[in-house]
Parts: C-alpha cells; sequence; structure tokens
C-alpha cells in the first residue's frame, strides 16, 4: 500500500499539528467522552518527542477518557511488524559465535581480507574483527543489504582486490549464518528480511510516522510491504513536496536547493566549550540592555538547550546550577561510569597488574570502603606474630599504648581494622614505598595483621586464588560467574529506598551490570562459549556492551531540557540555544570506513556525507520555524585548545556575505585572549572586514615547494594561511591512517621499488612479495607491534592497489627503462623584477632510457584517477592564464641541466594508483615547450605576486583539492600558532 504524506507546514510545533491531524482523522466521541487512539501506532525519531506526544495527546483529551495509541521510536518499529520464526541472538552470542568462525576459517579467507591468519586467531584481535563484521552487517542491514548483496554488486568491478575482500567476507558470513542456524537461531537483520520474503509483515494498526527525516533502508522496504495504512506527516508546506521522498524522508539531493539564513543576531562565537556553557547561562538569566533575560520572558519548559556536543552536557548543567537555574538531561550518565562497572574495572585492573596504584585506587572505591567497614573481621581474628626475644645488644621495645576509649569500644564490636584501613595503607605506602601492595611485609611494618586483613579480605572478595598479577585464562561465562559473585558480596547487604532519586538510579545502574552478566552466562550452548580470556578482557568485554546506555532523568518542569541535536526537529520550545555549532558535530564527521569507504556508501545509498547533510539542512529549517526564536553557539577550540571550525550550515553564503560570517567566527581577538565567554563584543569596536587580513610583518619564506604555485592560483588568502603562517588542523582522533597518512605510506612502498635488487627477482610477483613484506615492516616501525587491525586492513587495501604498478614497472624494465632516482629533491632559483624565490620540490621518480629519453614520475594514490592535464590546465580565478598548477612544468624547469640534459626529452606524467585497479596507469601529457614556457612565466607571476605581499581578499571556489578555509583560519584567528607549526 501506498504511504500517504501529510504537509502540515511549519506555522506550528510539528508534535501540535500532529495532534491536531490526529484529531481530524480519529475524531473524538463526544458524546460518550472517549477518544479512542488504539489502533493507532505513532512513530517518532526520538523517545522525548514521544513523550512529549503522549503528554500533547493527554492534554488534548482533558475533558474525556483517552485510550491511547501506541507511540515508540523508529529503532523499535522493525520488530513490531512481525513475529521472529527463530529466537535472535543478541550481540554477545553472535561475537562469540564470529570468534569460533574464525578459529576454523581457511587462511585463504583471511588472506582474502588481507589479514594475517595468526593475527586473527589472537583473542583481542579476533575480537575487534568480530565487532567490526558485526557493525558492518548492522549497516547494511539496516539499510535493507547484506554483505553478500554488496559483494554481488561488486562482482563486475574491475578492482580485483576489492571484489576479493567482499567474497572472503561473504564466505566467512555464510559460514556464520550457517553456524546460526544449525544452534535454532537467527539474527536480526535476517529475520527482517525473512519476514519480508514471506510475507508475514502484519500490524493492525494504522501507522504514522511523524517527522521521520531520515528512516533507514530497512525500514522503508518492510513499510513498502505492508498492506496496512501508512501516514507519514511531515513539517513543510507542499511546495516544497519533491525535496522528500515517499516515506516523508528529506532526499540527499534537497541538500542542493535548501537555503539557510541566519541572522547575525542569533550567532554567537566564543572561545572554549566553558565559554559557550556560560554563554547560555549568562543569556538565560542576564539583561543586555533593553532586552531581557529569556527565563523573564519563558518558563523553563518553554526553553530547549541543544547539544551539538553530546559530551557537553554536564559542564552545561554546571553553569546552569551556579546561576540558580536547574537543567535536565535525558539521562543520568552512563552506567558503565557508575559505582558497579568501576568497581569491576578496578579489580581487573587491580589483578591483572598488581602494582601499588592499581590497589590503592581500588580500596578507594566509596562502595568497596562500604564492604571492608562492614565486612572486615576484627583483629583478634588474625593474631599478630610473637614478639622476637630482645638480644643483649637491644634493649626490648616498649609496649604499645593501650588505646583509646573510643577505639577500645569499636575493638569490642570488630570494627576498628577497618574504620580507618585507607590510613593504615596510607601510611604503610608512605614510610615503605612498595611497589605492590601485600607479603611479604617488611620486619619493622607497624600492625602487619591488619595489612594482611586487609589483603586477604580483598583476595577473598575477587576470588584469586593466586597472588596477584593473575594470569589465569578463563571462558567469558566463568568470569561473569565471578563478577556477580563480586557484586552479591559488595552490593548485596545494602538497603535501598527506590523513592530517593540517588538510590532509584543506583538500582538501576546494579539491575543493568547484573542483567548483561548473566547474558553472558551462556545456557543454550556451549558453542556460544568464549575461549579463555583475561579478566581485563572480561570486563572490557562486560562493560563495553554497557555503552553509553543509563538511567533516565526524572522529570522536572522547572528544569531547562538539554537535547542532543537529532532530538531538537520535534520540539516545540519557544526558545532554542544550540551550543557546538561546529564543523564535525553538527553535521557530525564521517568517520572514516575500511570496508564502506565515502565513494561506496553513496553508491550503495546507505549512510553518507550528502545524505547527512539533507537531514541537518532540513531540521535546521524545521528549528528556524517562525513560531521559534534559535540561537546558535559555536567554538573557537574544544578542551584541549585544538582549533575548530565553524559548522558548514552556517557558511552556505558566498562572496561578501561569506567573508563578513567568517568575520562574526574569527574576527574579535579578545573573545578568545579574555578567558571568559561575552554576549556579544563591544559596540564600540570596529570590526572592518580587513581585520580579518595578511599583515605585512610576517617573513616570507625564501623557497616555496612545486605544489604551493598550485594554492596560490586558487586562493591567495589560503595560501598566505598555509604557505606564509604555516597554519595546519591536526587530528590527533584518527584510528586509522588519513588520506596524507595514507599517501605518505604509499610512497614509501612505491619508493622501495627503486631499492630492489633486481637480479634477485625471478619474476613481477617477487617484486610483489618484496613490497609486501615492506609494507609489513614499515608499519611496524612507524606504528609498532602489533599492528592494529585497522591499519593491517589499509595496507591490504594498498597492496591491492600495487598489483597494476608493479605489473606495469615490471615491463618497464623489460623495456630498457632504469629508474635513476626515487623521492628525489632538487631546488632552483626563480628569479623576478622584485626578488628571487627558491622552487623546490620532490620528484617521485626519475627514469631513464638508453635511447636517451627521460621520464618523470608523479604518483597518485588518491581513490581515483586523476588526469594530469585536468589537473594543471584551467582558468585560475585569481591570475589571467589558463594554468591552476604548475607542479610537473616546474619539475621539468629544475630538472633541467641539473639531473636530466638541457635539451633532453622529458616525458611529464602521472602514474594513478586508485581504488579500482582498471583505472590504474601511467598517464603522461602531452605539452609542447612552448606550453612549459608559458608555465614557467604562470610561475613567475605567482612569484612577484608572493614578494609583493598580495594575498588578499579570499577567494570562493568549488575545487576539491581546496582546504577548508574557516579550518585553516581557526588558530590564526586566535591569535596563535601553537602547536600547528610545521
Amino acid at each position: 500500500m501506498a504511504i500517504e504524506r501529510h504537509f502540515l507546514g511549519r506555522k506550528e510545533p510539528l508534535l501540535h499539528a500532529a495532534v491536531r491531524w490526529l484529531s481530524d482523522q480519529a475524531p473524538p466521541d463526544k458524546s460518550r467522552g472517549v477518544w479512542d487512539l488504539s489502533d493507532w501506532m505513532l512513530v517518532t525519531a526520538g523517545s522525548r518527542a514521544g513523550r512529549r506526544l503522549q503528554e500533547l495527546l493527554a492534554d488534548q483529551s482533558r475533558e474525556m477518557v483517552l485510550l491511547p495509541p501506541r507511540v515508540m521510536t523508529v529503532g523499535r518499529l522493525p520488530e513490531r511488524l512481525y513475529e521472529p520464526g527463530l529466537p535472535v541472538i543478541d550481540d554477545l552470542g553472535a561475537m562469540m559465535l564470529w570468534i569460533e568462525v574464525f578459529q576454523e576459517a581457511s587462511s585463504d579467507c583471511f588472506e582474502g581480507l588481507g589479514l594475517r591468519p595468526e593475527s586473527v586467531h589472537r583473542f583481542d584481535e579476533s575480537l575487534d574483527l568480530a565487532k567490526e563484521i558485526i557493525r558492518l552487517r548492522q549497516e547494511l542491514g539496516g539499510e535493507g543489504l547484506s554483505i553478500e548483496s554488496v559483494g554481488l554488486a561488486l562482482a563486475t568491478s574491475s578492482d580485483d582486490r576489492e571484489v576479493a575482500r567482499w567474497q572472503a567476507l561473504a564466505e566467512l558470513d555464510e559460514r556464520w549464518t550457517a553456524k546460526l542456524a544449525s544452534l535454532g537461531y537467527s539474527n536480526l537483520e535476517q529475520a527482517r528480511q525473512d519476514a519480508m520474503e514471506q510475507g508475514t509483515l502484519r500490524c493492525e494498526a494504522t501507522i504514522v510516522l511523524i517527522g521521520t527525516l531520515d528512516l533507514p533502508g530497512v525500514h522503508r522496504r518492510m513499510l513498502e510491504h505492508m498492506d496496512s495504512a501508512i501516514h507519514a506527516l511531515i513539517a513543510a508546506p507542499i511546495e516544497e513536496a519533491d525535496q522528500y521522498d515517499t516515506v516523508g524522508g528529506i532526499r540527499p539531493d534537497a541538500a542542493e536547493s535548501i537555503f539557510i539564513e541566519l541572522s547575525e543576531e542569533s550567532i554567537a562565537m566564543v572561545d572554549q566549550p566553558q565559554h559557550q556553557a556560560e554563554w547560555v547561562a549568562n543569556r538565560l538569566t542576564c539583561a543586555s540592555g533593553d532586552r531581557p533575560a529569556l527565563l523573564e520572558q519563558a518558563t523553563p519548559e518553554q526553553v530547549t538547550i541543544g547539544l551539538g556536543d553530546g559530551e557537553s552536557g554536564p559542564m552545561v548543567l554546571r553553569h546552569l546550577e551556579a546561576h540558580g537555574v536547574r537543567g535536565r538531561l535525558p539521562t543520568m550518565g552512563a552506567y558503565r561510569d557508575m559505582g558497579p562497572a568501576v568497581l569491576l574495572e578496578r579489580i581487573g585492573a587491580w589483578l591483572s597488574h598488581a602494582g601499588r596504584e592499581a590497589f590503592t585506587l581500588l580500596i578507594r572505591h566509596p562502595d568497596l570502603g562500604d564492604y571492608l567497614r562492614h565486612h572486615q573481621p576484627p583483629p583478634e581474628s588474625t593474631p599478630p606474630p610473637p614478639p622476637e626475644a630482645p638480644t643483649p645488644e637491644a634493649p626490648p621495645e616498649a609496649p604499645p599504648e593501650a588505646p583509646t576509649s573510643e577505639a577500645g569500644d569499636a575493638a569490642a564490636d570488630g570494627t576498628s581494622a577497618s574504620s580507618d584501613f585507607l590510613a593504615q595503607v596510607d601510611a604503610y605506602v608512605a614510610e615503605h614505598l612498595p611497589v605492590a601492595f601485600g607479603p611479604p611485609w617488611p620486619d619493622r611494618v607497624s600492625g602487619p595483621h591488619r595489612l594482611q586483613a586487609i589483603w586477604d579480605r580483598m583476595r577473598e572478595l575477587a576470588g584469586a586464588e593466586h597472588t596477584p598479577p593473575v594470569e589465569t585464562l578463563r571462558p567469558l561465562g566463568e568470569w561473569s560467574r565471578r563478577f556477580l559473585e563480586i557484586l552479591d558480596r559488595v552490593y548485596g547487604p545494602r538497603e535501598l529506598d527506590l523513592n530517593d532519586p540517588n538510590d532509584a538510579r543506583f538500582a538501576q545502574a546494579l539491575s543493568a551490570m547484573r542483567d548483561r552478566l548473566v547474558e553472558q552466562i551462556p545456557e543454550i550452548s556451549q558453542t556460544l562459549e568464549s575461549p579463555p580470556i583475561t579478566i581485563m578482557q572480561a570486563v572490557s568485554l562486560t562493560l563495553g556492551r554497557l555503552g553509553q546506555d543509563g538511567p533516565a532523568s526524572p522529570g522536572d518542569p522547572q528544569a531547562v531540557e538539554l537535547l542532543g541535536w537529532l532530538e531538537l526537529p520535534l520540539d516545540d520550545a519557544t526558545f532554542l540555544l544550540v551550543t557546538g555549532f561546529n564543523e564535525g558535530l553538527i553535521p557530525e564527521a564521517v568517520s572514516r570506513d575500511s570496508f564502506l569507504p565515502e565513494s561506496l556508501r553513496a553508491r550503495l545509498g546507505i549512510q553518507h556525507d550528502q545524505r547527512r547533510l539533507a537531514r541537518d539542512l532540513a531540521s535546521m529549517r524545521v528549528l528556524l520555524s517562525p513560531w521559534r526564536t534559535c540561537y546558535w553557539i559555536a567554538g573557537r577550540r574544544d578542551a584541549d585548545l585544538n582549533p575548530l571550525a565553524p559548522s558548514r550550515l552556517m557558511l552556505r553564503l558566498a562572496g561578501e556575505a561569506l567573508a563578513r560570517r567568517v568575520v562574526k567566527f574569527y574576527g574579535h581577538e579578545q573573545w578568545a585572549d579574555s578567558g571568559s565567554a561575552v554576549m556579544e563584543p563591544p559596540a564600540s569596536t570596529p570590526r572592518p572586514l580587513l581585520n580579518l587580513g595578511p599583515d605585512n610583518q610576517t617573513p616570507l619564506p625564501e623557497s616555496l615547494g612545486a605544489t604551493a604555485f598550485r594554492d596560490y592560483l586558487a586562493c591567495p588568502f589560503q595560501f598566505y594561511l598555509t604557505h606564509i603562517l604555516g597554519l595546519e588542523m591536526p587530528d590527533d582522533q584518527a584510528v586509522e591512517m588519513d588520506p596524507l597518512q595514507f599517501g605518505t605510506f604509499a610512497h614509501a612502498v612505491l619508493d622501495a621499488i627503486a631499492k630492489v635488487e633486481r637480479s634477485q627477482l625471478g619474476e613481477s610477483d617477487d617484486l610483489l612479495a618484496h613490497l609486501d613484506a615492506f609494507s609489513r615492516r614499515w608499519l611496524e616501525r612507524q606504528y609498532g607491534k602489533p599492528v592494529p587491525v585497522a591499519l593491517e586492513l589499509q595496507r591490504a587495501h594498498l597492496m591491492g592497489r600495487l598489483h597494476a604498478p608493479v605489473r606495469w614497472q615490471w615491463k618497464q624494465w623489460q623495456e630498457g627503462w632504469e629508474i635513476r632516482h626515487a623521492e628525489l629533491s632538487v631546488q632552483r632559483k626563480l628569479e623576478v623584477e622584485n626578488g628571487t624565490l627558491v622552487v623546490r620540490g620532490r620528484v617521485d621518480r626519475v627514469d631513464a632510457h638508453p635511447d636517451g629519453r627521460w621520464r618523470v614520475i608523479d604518483f597518485k594514490t588518491g581513490d581515483k584517477a586523476i588526469s594530469p592535464e585536468k589537473a594543471h590546465r584551467g582558468e585560475s580565478p585569481v591570475l589571467e592564464g589558463d594554468w591552476i598548477d604548475l607542479q610537473l612544468p616546474l619539475y621539468d624547469w629544475m630538472l633541467r641541466g641539473q639531473i636530466v640534459p638541457v635539451d633532453a626529452e622529458i616525458e611529464l606524467g602521472y602514474y594513478s594508483v586508485p581504488s579500482k585497479a582498471a583505472e590504474a596507469g601511467w598517464v603522461p601529457v602531452e605539452w609542447t615547450m612552448d606550453d612549459l614556457g608559458d608555465a614557467l612565466i604562470m610561475a613567475e607571476r605567482v612569484a612577484e605576486a608572493v614578494l609583493a605581499r598580495r594575498f588578499w581578499p579570499p577567494v570562493s571556489v568549488k575545487r576539491g583539492r581546496m582546504v577548508d578555509l574557516p579550518g585553516l583560519m581557526s588558530e590564526w584567528a586566535l591569535g596563535s600558532k601553537q602547536g600547528v607549526v610545521r
């Protein structure tokens, strides 16, 4: 049945419009005083929106009885549409089954993935790979795809290595699925697919999708297979209907037609995260001139704070509390950060390392302190050793002083040794400085029986049969039983008052931990049992499964709500303040994926940058509805003082408007230096556009790289930032090589060809094997042992790309070509009217042929093949001429007369090593000497402009090689280059 779309406009909050729409579609029976919505199923993007919708329905039906609809989130919808034929395996069982598959798989299968079998057979590495494949299956399954279907889609690809990778994945997936079926289980993705294929999707209720801007692919397919009535309510006018798909989601290509207009008054720029929080608190509580504080205009329920960075919530709460404002996060922290989880983590660390620090940190856990105070045996239970007989040289020690009455009373009920156990341990550590806590005790230690009692009690609690460190390997199920015993001993006697919010929160954390541990004890089949692992591996696996789940915060009508970005479009607050309005947060950064690069994501139609951008633009358009007032707060630096860039949603402008918006972000240095958040710049402070421009004091470089000329021809100001000020954007969050690092790795491997002894190679496969071994050694030297799985996958991906260049190189040798130079550094003075610049370059390869020909090769390792003609020729927006890159012509000019005879025939070109093997190859250019002369004239004009300091104004161009202007400017605009100067 076709899904009926309803465009409700943006004149009121979508949830309010949805209630009115429901009232029209299913009118209340006023004669009976009943509003029956029991046959309706309402689906929202987030749980908070669902709760708010139920509140609005209750308000609407205040004078009658409401038979409520079923309200759920998008994530829960699919499992309400079918009954699985077999029980569905949980995530832990799936991981354990994958590990078993890896143990049984052939070496050829792992080699197809580019992995060494011996590395995958280690538990940590096999667990990482299992998590990666489960994540991949879930993402594909969420879009209605499978590993097999992607493999079939790539079957016609010319990239043999990529095809082999997915074939290996499909083989492993087939084995895993067969094992799962033999156990009588299914998996979530297969259960959904079976329901569609078998036609068992059922829903008696009328389904209403409310504001679901980005519905996953599998949801779409399931809904399209339904016979039920389905409606999609969209917060947009009918004139925008062509921007939405058949299920009410925003189309990815709609991003090109959505324009966002933000007033300058609605944008605030501050320095660090705490300044963003302070800005929000000030705006809520402090008046400014004729403008009242927001909480003087509205109640807390009418204000929402949006969190672009979800981790900033607790900090915002603290700043609100300091200003007398109550705030409310959806959850009260993550379970894995609460007492029971932290206790297991500290016990695992102590048993694994046995260091003094691990033990003292463990006994400082407040819950464990309560346990020791109530359960440690009295001193009498462990009598002190008898004193040694005095020697003639030394008189007997004086007897110990009698205890005070307070200590004596405590000893009577058996608590003295535990009431001050921390003081005892600290005194021992301060006096004797042990490497590890535990026996044998020094001869002169005070109260060894008390320290021994603490030690024995801790070992008993942890179930340590041997003195730590414990090297015992046990299956996960056995560790889980041990963890349950620990929690029962520590928390079992505790009495809780569930009416107390803190006790209720703790009870939820303890229950969540217990549920995870019980799930890890296999009951159905030993096949799901894990191989023997260490205690820290068991702890890590257990806590990792808790994720970021946490107990829900209690409702509070006097608290300002703090919501994540994806929850905001369905929020109905009159005032909205969005923090973290920075690139990488809004829109969220696209993480690199070895299996699903951006190009393949776009081809498959799964979550990719364009789709995410369209969703966030559509969300922003909803947030800017006329009934709401919005403020957008962006930071210049993160908590570690790393520079940030403004969200690209803020910069969808052109020309001078873009420049002024950039000034809004970077143009007032006092904000960054003052150390405090400023509501807005002083009215008397002039902010001319040229405040952003280059200065005349920074020294010019004496030399420029050949590629720098390209940057000047694209944008003089970006050239100034990168090549004069030396600014760059560091990335300290990467878990795998970024494109620049990958290119460095690839060039190092290609450079190894020049150093090989050809006489030791029998065929091209020998060269490939040599490069394979070299690439492994290079990674180990660069990143240490063992090499992470993500980097191994990238290495395998590169080796797959190198088949074509290796075969080509072998053929060149057979044709007489010789490698004369690799990674050759060259330079030459370029003299112009107003001075001299040294041009330098690093040439990837210089080859020569006995007949006098020369060849200059520049290797390109990007995902797509590049034409050197297209890369070099075009219309520059800066200087008149038909050159946009001068790299190869400058190489020719620098080499002649130094490395190559002046009148030699030089063949210039690129050798592309792209993802698709069929696109790899040598592509020379066909430039005449006149062409090269024109290029040198253009280089001279660039040099003259640089020496004349012509770096303004910025140029806005759409070209893939351009570096992001706001990102590059951030540290310079802050008035500091520390940490980013090359």
